[in-house]
């Protein structure tokens, strides 16, 4: 199968390719490749079957109007992307939804309300090339002169200081749904590896890491993960790329608990909430 878009100033045209058998089989997989890509539906298509080296292939078309000229519009950005450079710091790749983006203008992002400046603008080609600026539409890097990465949230509506624009929908802040400690394999390697959490930690910003003290286990740290596929990917980084000898304890995901009330409580008062991430953390002399 083969998808070519081709992209003018008046409109697009999407033309979509397919083996077929029989003509009756160049219908039906027509409609469900037009419809799996999104650029039409049954109440809006022009069939065009043709034959192209000894196959019949089904093309589909639909005219798009362009969209509309935003460039005048005070800036909005869409940070999709960041990681952490050792010299330059944290480059953001960002799409410019409104606006123009400048090299020197004191950005803001909209979840944090934290001022930046653009120290470097430009795009990706696949080397980084300084622009100087990013136009309504196009994808490119900048350079904020942050140093964590946490600060860059992906998803993150960015605008120009004391200039507030309407988020961009969908963002939503990373929460971590696994939890796992992870202790040396000896005692003595605790800082190696806390060292190690801390390097990895830069590129990867979801990675919660908080320090935790085990009875049977020693010093180790409380991580949190996206799922068990994050927290098994982030183990193989830690052997590979730092030779970390680690142990994993089970992974857990956290637990609200509702505590019963005490006896000095009043009857008709809110029952207590809390939310533990480990068998460590259950509230001890307490009924749930």
């Amino acid at each position: 199968m083969a998808v070519r878009v081709s992209l003018s100033n008046k409109r697009t045209s999407c033309v979509a390719a397919v083996d077929c058998i029989s003509h009756d089989d160049a219908i039906t997989s027509q409609v469900w490749l037009c419809q799996q890509i999104g650029y039409i539906t049954r109440s809006h298509k022009t069939w065009v079957p043709r034959l192209h080296m000894g196959c019949r292939c089904c093309c589909c078309r639909r005219h798009i109007l362009p969209p509309s000229d935003t460039s005048q519009d005070p800036l909005r950005l869409m940070l999709f992307d960041a990681s952490h450079d050792e010299y330059r710091g944290v480059i953001c790749l960002v799409a410019v939804v409104d606006g123009c983006l400048r090299a020197g203008d004191k950005l803001q992002a909209v979840s944090t309300g934290q001022q930046y400046d653009a120290l470097e603008v430009g795009v990706l080609s696949p080397e980084p090339h300084p622009t100087g600026q990013l136009l309504t539409g196009q994808v490119g890097y900048v350079i904020p002169g942050i140093k964590d990465v946490k600060a860059a949230r992906v998803g993150d509506t960015w605008h120009l200081a004391r200039q507030p624009v309407p988020p961009l929908p969908g963002f939503k802040p990373v929460k971590p749904m696994v939890f796992a400690g992870l202790y040396p394999a000896s005692a003595d390697d605790y800082e190696s590896l806390a060292d190690a959490l801390e390097r990895l930690n830069l590129n990867d910003a979801s990675v919660t890491i908080r320090k935790e003290t085990s009875e049977a286990l020693g010093a180790g740290c409380r991580c949190g993960f996206l799922g068990p596929l994050h927290l098994e990917v982030f183990l193989q980084r830690l052997q590979q790329e730092h030779k970390a000898e680690v142990i994993s304890t089970a992974p857990t995901v956290p637990y609200e608990l509702e505590l019963a009330r005490d006896s000095q409580q009043q009857p008709s008062g809110e029952l207590e909430r809390i939310v533990i991430e480990s068998a460590a953390d259950y509230p001890k002399g307490r009924k749930v």
